[in-house]
């Protein structure tokens, strides 16, 4: 009976959201300020481009980055359509691998639920979650 109730309190403190087809399973305690929403998102572009290609290279990446798009590493979080230009820029059909790396690991951080939806762009996504985690 103890399971049950548990469940049913875990089910009950849960909204399922879905905002331009992406399904947030989202916890009502999950809401985090616009600042460390930002943080995370960063921790997690920085976390997948070191992964993927060494800190070397992300280092040129992100110089090059912020000298043709003028965005300065900080500013993703709120630019994610100019960083996404900027990927596919420098990364060509590869970019796509890199977005989904990111957008897979920020819902996980934050215990969202994604669907791909057709259609939708790496900014789409980001702009749905920070509505849907703010």
């Amino acid at each position: 009976m103890k399971h049950e109730q548990e469940h049913h309190v875990s089910v009950h403190n849960r909204a399922l959201v879905d905002v331009h087809g992406l399904n947030l399973m989202m916890s009502k305690t999950n809401l985090i300020s616009e600042d460390k929403l930002d943080s995370l998102i960063l921790e997690i572009v920085e976390t997948v481009l070191t992964e993927i290609f060494g800190v070397a290279s992300v280092k040129l990446m992100l110089q090059t980055i912020k000298k043709r798009y003028h965005l300065e590493i900080k500013e993703i979080p709120q630019e994610p359509r100019v960083f996404s230009h900027a990927l596919r820029s420098i990364l060509g059909k590869n970019h796509t691998i890199i977005e989904d790396l990111i957008l897979e690991n920020l819902c996980l951080k934050l215990e969202l639920k994604l669907k791909v939806k057709d259609g939708y762009t790496f900014s789409d996504y980001i702009m749905d979650i920070r509505f849907e985690s703010l």
